[in-house]
C-alpha cells in the first residue's frame, strides 16, 4: 500500500506525540495534526474515496 506524504507525516506525528514532554510543542503537534487531517480529508484516492476514509480502513 502506498501512503501519501500527508498520511506519512500524520502517522509520524501521532507516533511521536505521546512521548512529547514540552507543552508548547504538544500544542503545535495538535495544530499540525488538525491541518494534516483536513488535507487528508481533501485528498481523493484512485478508488474515488477520501484518503481519510481509506486511512481509517487500514
Amino acid at each position: 500500500m502506498v501512503f501519501s506524504k500527508v498520511e506519512v507525516n500524520l502517522r509520524r506525528l501521532l507516533e511521536a506525540a505521546p512521548r512529547q514532554q514540552n507543552q508548547a510543542k504538544l500544542v503545535h503537534y495538535i495544530t499540525t495534526a488538525r491541518e494534516l487531517l483536513e488535507q487528508l480529508g481533501a485528498e481523493i484516492t484512485p478508488e474515488g474515496i477520501s484518503s481519510l476514509q481509506a486511512a481509517l480502513c487500514v
